[in-house]
């Protein structure tokens, strides 16, 4: 009994030993398992931070780094802006908080949610401590899409500077643009900012159109807005296409002084393309701003020299002490006043007629205002009535047409061509499957889906087999339908264009607008590559189903609105096209790429504008022929031989003087785009884009400075009140391109 004992007693303490071994394995394999779960933790730790890093990423820019000082600064600017420009922002960048920072600025335009543009710069390379790096951005905007069919006027443009390890937001700007019912021109004055104080200088505070304007109740008036734009010289663009921003600029006697020679390039540019230039040259001068003086003259030999000591050489007697003296240029297509002497800072201009007369041609006033305007200081109101809609009461000295006040007729008016230059220009080849082709087809395949079915699957005792014939005779048509389009509509791109260019007396071009209709065979993504150009486009896929509410609109004209409506200056029919999203890489000032997606079969119409040279010039003598040669019928008649040399041209050639058209060689009716009547009017397109229409603001004006935007308001360069100036067009077919090649011929001042 004791042995047995004993041998329990053993069994137990073998137990209990191997008790003692499973715990301590337990407790083995609990630390292993606390270890294990340990790094799970810090896994799923580092895990969740690691997701919440792109989010970190993005509010680094609002938090500080390095002592405080954001990573990156952006000064976002925009200029004034000018009705139907595009905006021009000046951006300056710098880098903070001892990082390099290498990416792109992107800028998305918006409005109502919608986005209406995105520009995406060149890349951009900003070393800590480096400095500022500081360039002009031009935002091609559709005003098109703003204001219209309940839109609004308000954009939001949203910043971001893009790197390789994501997107450093930026705040949020509004600009300021112009009310739907506002034209407003902007002034730009260049001088340095202590001496361009508001009120300090009586002559660059009475710079405004308006200030001619009829007395009127201020509550009557809100059609017109002038803008002044102050820049010191070092902030000016050396881009001419940025000056499109503008309609009039002045140089003071500082301002013009320290200009580089690549600005005053820039501006004569740009003047000679129909912009309007004020410079007040003072002091010593050097030679090439005396060159650039000399170039605004636009003469065989010089008209400003300078003395020994280098100021400016008097070119006409002295006035009467207090009068201004302004040498009225026309350098080309635009305007020039050279300011050799002026009163007091203080002296009251708006009441000096030598000053209103130099104003009124910087804003290329109308002949027939030109009188009122230098006496009384005033246009004439009368004048301003739209054709069809006769005044019909008087409220307190304000007139008024309809229910519209007549203030409101100043607005930019929308211009109804767009929707018409597509339809002449839409491929002659491109042909719809007709509306009875369709209903026939659809006709047969009721048919073979119905009787032929039943009658024909029931001869051979195999109806059941309906349900395999339907799904083949409906792939079978469909197939067949998009054979039959392709067959009609075609698989290729179709391009027509018009191109209209501005030479100067010598035969250079100075700007070239062109209108190019694109009928894509395929739906894609194209690229469009750019050089100092702004382009827009509008969608014409509805195109056919409007053209019948157009040719009413354009057979009676304009019809007067009705109380609560919007006026006709603000008015858009049904018959517009819409903008497209515009998505620019690279700098609309410099080289840049458009890229925009089409779809199949649906026209796109684009107008691009630049001072860039085109691809084609004409060989035509513009200097063998002058104003005499354009007076009487027998000397016109000899224009074309002298044009071409004596050779036989296939182009045509067309004179618009200031009441009518000439047609010396050829016949508009050969160009469908060129001969089509635009805005309720009989008269030709060409016409149109050459003079302006008495009504609205081109009743007191008649050209406006380029602007490159799609309402065509800067084609026009002729004052139709003008007894002596007048356009000379050859247009010059080139495979499908039409090309209008014009020049100004203008008497004297």
């Amino acid at each position: 009994m004791k042995r047995s004992q004993t041998a329990d007693g053993r069994g137990q303490t073998a137990e209990g030993g191997g008790q003692t071994a499973d715990g301590r394995r337990q407790s083995a394999d609990g630390s292993r398992q606390t270890a294990v779960g340990r790094r799970q933790s810090a896994v799923r730790w580092l895990s969740a931070h690691f997701c919440l890093l792109p989010f970190a990423f993005c509010l680094l820019p609002s938090l500080p780094a390095f002592g405080g000082e954001p990573l990156l600064r952006l000064d976002l600017a925009f200029r004034a802006v000018r009705t139907g420009a595009p905006i021009l922002a000046q951006a300056t960048l710098a880098a903070g908080g001892g990082l390099l920072l290498e990416g792109r600025l992107e800028v998305v335009v918006k409005a109502d949610g919608r986005v209406l543009a995105t520009c995406l710069s060149h890349d951009i390379a900003l070393a800590p401590g480096g400095g500022e790096k500081s360039f002009f951005m031009l935002l091609p905007i559709p005003w098109q899409a703003l204001g219209m069919r309940g839109g609004t006027r308000t954009v939001e443009v949203y910043p971001r500077f893009l790197t390789e390890r994501g997107a450093l937001r930026l705040p949020m700007i509004a600009p300021a643009l112009p009310e739907a019912n506002e034209r407003r021109a902007v002034v730009a004055i260049v001088g340095p900012r202590d001496n361009l104080a508001e009120g300090r200088d009586k002559m660059l505070s009475s710079l405004a159109l308006e200030m001619f304007r009829p007395t009127l109740p201020e509550r009557s008036f809100k059609g017109l807005l002038t803008k002044t734009e102050p820049f010191a010289p070092e902030e000016l663009p050396a881009q001419p296409l940025a000056y499109c921003a503008f309609d009039v600029m002045f140089l003071t006697a500082r301002g013009f002084a320290a200009l580089r020679g690549d600005q005053l390039d820039a501006i004569l540019r740009w003047t000679r393309a129909g912009g309007s230039v004020a410079v007040a040259p003072q002091g010593v001068l050097t030679a090439r701003q005396v060159q650039f003086l000399n170039e605004l003259a636009d003469r065989d030999l010089p008209m400003f020299q300078l003395d020994a000591a280098g100021r400016l050489l008097p070119t006409e007697p002295p006035r009467e002490k207090g009068e201004v003296t302004a040498h009225l240029l026309r350098p080309c297509l635009g305007r020039a006043a050279v300011i050799t002497a002026h009163p007091p800072k203080d002296h009251d201009y708006k009441a000096c007629p030598q000053w209103r007369a130099a104003l009124a041609f910087l804003w290329k006033v109308r002949v027939a205002q030109l009188p009122s305007v230098r006496e009384d200081g005033k246009w004439r109101g009368e004048v301003e009535q739209f054709p069809n809609e006769p005044p019909v009461a008087s409220d307190g000295g304000a007139i008024r047409y309809g229910d519209v006040e007549l203030e409101t007729r100043l607005a930019p008016a929308a211009f109804h061509d767009q929707m018409q230059i597509a339809s002449a220009l839409m491929p002659k080849d491109v042909q719809r499957i007709s509306f009875a082709g369709i209903v026939a087809v659809l006709v047969l395949f009721i048919l073979l889906i119905g009787p032929a079915d039943y009658y024909l699957l029931g001869l051979i005792r195999m109806r059941k087999l309906t349900w395999l014939f339907l799904p083949i005779a409906a792939v079978a048509f469909t197939y067949a339908m998009v054979r039959l389009s392709e067959h009609y509509m075609g698989m290729r791109d179709r391009r027509r264009a018009v191109v209209i260019v501005d030479v100067d007396r010598k035969g250079q071009p100075v700007r070239q607008t062109r209108f190019e209709l694109l009928f894509p065979g395929a739906e894609r993504t194209l690229a469009i590559p750019l050089k100092s150009t702004i382009l827009h486009s509008i969608d014409c896929s509805s195109l056919t189903r409007r053209e019948d509410q157009e040719e009413r609109y354009f057979q009676y004209g304009p019809q007067p609105m009705s109380p609560g409506r919007r006026p006709y200056g603000s008015m858009v029919y049904d018959g517009m096209g819409e903008p497209m999203l515009m998505q620019c890489e690279g700098s609309v000032l410099g080289q840049s790429t458009i890229t925009q997606r089409v779809r199949q079969w649906s026209p796109v119409l684009y107008r691009t504008f630049s001072f860039e040279p085109p691809e084609r010039k004409a060989d035509v003598q513009w200097d063998a022929v002058g104003l005499p040669d354009f007076q009487e019928p027998f000397a016109r008649s000899g224009v074309p031989a002298k044009l071409f040399r004596g050779r036989r041209s296939p182009a045509g050639v067309f004179l618009f003087p200031s009441r009518g058209q000439y047609q010396l060689q050829g016949s508009l009716s050969a160009y469908p785009v060129l001969g089509m009547s635009t805005l309720g009017r009989r008269d030709p397109a060409l016409q149109a884009w050459c003079c302006h229409m008495e009504s609205g603001l081109f009743a007191i004006v008649s050209q406006l400075a380029p602007a490159g935007a799609m309402h065509f308001e800067d084609l026009p360069v002729v004052d139709s009140g003008s007894a002596t100036d007048c356009v000379l067009a050859v247009v010059e077919q080139a495979g499908d391109e039409t090309y209008v090649y014009r020049r100004l011929y203008r008497g004297e001042l």
